[in-house]
């Protein structure tokens, strides 16, 4: 079963967007954040950092961090679901447990792995 994990990015904190996403995620899997596969593989830890800090009006940031996709959302809630594309009898859809409307969204930007 699929598991989702849903949590708001605080205004007023230590913790910058990079760092509170990586402890999110780790939380999520039960794992310690150094044993997580390296996050700049997948995305520019940037991009996060500038989506939740500063957020478009609307639309959200969505990448696929290995067995998991995350969902920013532009009112800074980040949104982590697990998926297993191994699963046998049927193809696991990473969106399934999103909000309809984000997993749907025509404002959805999917951040892709640039290939070196």
């Amino acid at each position: 079963m699929a598991r989702v994990t849903r949590k708001d990015y605080p205004e007023e904190g230590s913790q910058t967007p990079l760092d509170f996403l990586i402890t999110l995620a780790a939380n999520h899997t039960g794992n310690d954040p150094t044993n997580l596969p390296t996050l700049s593989d997948y995305i520019n830890g940037d991009l996060i950092n500038k989506f939740l800090r500063n957020p478009p009006a609307a639309g959200t940031l969505r990448f696929k961090w290995q067995s998991m996709v995350v969902l920013l959302t532009a009112d800074k809630q980040v949104i982590i679901k697990s998926f297993d594309g191994n699963s046998p009898g049927r193809k696991q859809n990473p969106d399934i447990g999103l909000p309809r409307a984000i997993a749907n969204s025509s404002n959805s930007h999917a951040a892709r792995r640039n290939d070196k």
